[in-house]
């Protein structure tokens, strides 16, 4: 059963959406204190500001839709199907983020990192936990 699968997609890709959509209607100016904080930035490229050509999207699509397929056909323990929740959620929002105008929202400043938003980090915290339930598991 993969209820925590659809559980944490819908729960990241409802905050993660609405979190945009706060962002645009909300924080105008910039809100930084110590490097930390809020600020507006509208995304043409992928995760972080990251911007890639022509062919590594299309690679990254072909490599996402395989981890969409593989979370729903494959056996995931717990922490597995949440990675995965996380990871689809996230993206997901994103894509719809981007439907609107053809750029993603983002708003959380961290030091000189770029610019990203909850969805960036949702699928960040996701590709980690796959990575270190991969790593325990190579380890046995």
């Amino acid at each position: 059963m993969k209820q925590y699968l659809g559980i944490v997609t819908i729960i990241s890709f409802i905050f993660s959406l609405l979190s945009s959509i706060a962002t645009d209607l909300f924080v105008q100016k910039p809100y930084v204190w110590n490097g930390i904080g809020l600020q507006k930035a509208y995304n043409p490229g992928i995760a972080f500001s990251l911007h890639l050509g022509r062919y590594q999207s299309i690679l990254i699509i072909a490599v996402l839709t395989f981890v969409v397929w593989h979370a729903f056909r494959a056996k995931l323990v717990r922490t597995e199907q949440i990675a995965f929740g996380l990871i689809i959620g996230g993206g997901l929002s994103n894509i719809i983020d981007r439907l609107h105008d053809g750029l993603v929202t983002d708003v959380l400043r961290v030091g000189n990192f770029p610019i990203f938003n909850i969805a960036d980090s949702c699928i960040t915290i996701g590709v980690c936990i796959l990575f270190f339930t991969a790593q325990k598991t190579f380890r046995k």
